[in-house]
């Protein structure tokens, strides 16, 4: 086998006899195996299980659909509660080579029953084949590795957590080399405070891992992974929905519950007849809160919102609130498609700042934007308990976001043309002579 597992194997036969042979030729290559002649309890299964190899018969040499079945798809389930990404080979005598639809029947029954138990799909991330069992164990391992190489999401992942693994070990002799791990500590709680030590403490080990990982010479194995994806992977079919969880996990991110307020903060206000105010963002600079300087928490407030409705513009009882909010005095309640222009080009006022894509639970998955705005800016001792806790937000917006309320405070004012003025420049009859 040339592609290495960068995770658990986990071998499932009812005979052992058969696949020995196997197993040792993957640990000759270095990779970890755990073995099991039946389904184990779950605390058994090794987590990051990322090839599971399943004889299809558990219950004797002969396939017994009443009896297997429940088992296989058991096994996937307790696999799955481990683990959220997996090579799953259905290894099987009953698997013929010249008629893959009995492999694709296996298939689909154990999707079908693992639905039935558990009432929900195998997880999409679950890559499911099926193979012949062949007393040449090298037909299995050159299907497996045809498998990695023929699926991006599949290559890609094992690359990076390859290069992950070969370069932790660089990456904690720089930490240990640099000094007394002591010093560190001190320098970082000085820094960021002592409430944040673990946070900075795996934000600074991942840069210094992140720096061994681009100089590896491995690296250009997930680049030839990475080039074949482009080629190769369609496009997703519902772009936007792609998008907006892609963006939702590189900007923000949740923290444990006993973790304390910090800069970027993001709360559910309990303000309930103020919608301009039902969120809040805590702009409060890290280092008053490391360094316990900070009196009062200041944060800004914003409202929210996920689309513009149709509405008439000519009726202020039917013009939601967040077009209110970004209208002036010459155009108080634009069209909804000039609306829509404006927020989602993020061409709002410099005392408007826009996140998008947010999410809370209990339904993660349903997004929404946040319109901040600077003039509404409050200073408290503490949150309030009542105020629900949603995630932070992440650099750089933080620092974004930070630098245009600088940049609105701080502006210097100039005289503005008048409307009429402007309105004889752009009148063709008029010469502007004195």
């Amino acid at each position: 086998m040339t592609t290495s597992i960068p995770g658990a194997v986990v071998f499932v036969d009812n005979n052992e006899d058969d696949v020995k042979e196997t197993i040792r030729s993957f640990w000759n290559d270095g990779e970890t195996v755990t073995f099991f002649p039946g389904t184990p309890e779950e605390e058994k299964i090794p987590p990051n299980t990322r090839l599971l190899i399943l004889d299809i018969a558990l219950g004797s040499e002969d396939y017994q659909p009443d009896a297997d079945l429940p088992q296989l798809a058991l096994f996937i389930e307790r696999v799955a509660k481990k683990t959220k990404f997996c090579v799953v080979v259905l290894w099987s005598a009953h698997i013929h080579e010249d008629n893959p639809a009995i492999g694709m029947e296996f298939i689909t029954s154990i999707r079908s029953k693992y639905q039935e138990q558990t009432h929900e799909t195998i997880p999409p991330y679950f890559f499911i084949h099926a193979i012949p069992k062949t007393r040449r164990r090298e037909h299995l391992l050159s299907k497996i590795d045809e498998i990695i190489q023929a699926n991006p999401y599949i290559g890609i992942v094992f690359e990076w957590e390859k290069l992950n693994e070969v370069n932790r070990d660089n990456a904690v002799a720089d930490i240990v080399n640099s000094g007394e791990i002591k010093n560190i500590l001190n320098l970082i709680a000085r820094e960021s405070g002592k409430e944040s030590l673990p946070r900075e403490i795996v934000s600074l080990f991942n840069k210094i891992l992140h720096r061994h990982m681009c100089l590896h010479e491995d690296l250009r194995d997930l680049k030839r992974q990475a080039e074949r994806g482009l080629a190769e992977t369609p496009e997703a079919e519902n772009i936007l929905v792609w998008f907006k969880k892609f963006y939702n996990l590189t900007a923000y991110y949740r923290v444990t519950s006993d973790e304390k307020t910090m800069t970027g903060d993001i709360f559910k206000t309990d303000f309930q007849d103020n919608p301009d105010r039902e969120y809040s963002l805590v702009i409060t600079p890290p280092c008053d809160f490391a360094n316990k300087t900070n009196r009062k928490i200041k944060l800004i407030y914003g409202m929210k919102f996920i689309s513009i409705p149709n509405y008439n513009p000519e009726r202020d009882t039917e013009v939601p609130l967040i077009v209110k909010k970004i209208g002036n005095a010459e155009i108080p309640y634009k069209k909804p498609e000039t609306v829509r222009q404006i927020l989602f080009n993020n061409q709002v006022k410099e005392n408007f700042y826009i996140l998008y894509y947010l999410s809370a639970k209990p339904e993660p998955e349903i997004f929404f934007n946040l319109l901040l705005d600077f003039d509404e800016i409050d200073s408290l001792k503490e949150i309030p308990r009542t105020w629900t806790h949603i995630c932070r937000v992440d650099s750089p917006w933080i620092e974004d976001i930070t630098q245009h309320i600088s940049s609105n405070s701080a502006r210097i004012g100039v005289q503005s043309i008048p409307k009429d003025i402007r309105t004889l420049e752009l009148t063709p009859e008029s010469t502007g002579s004195p």
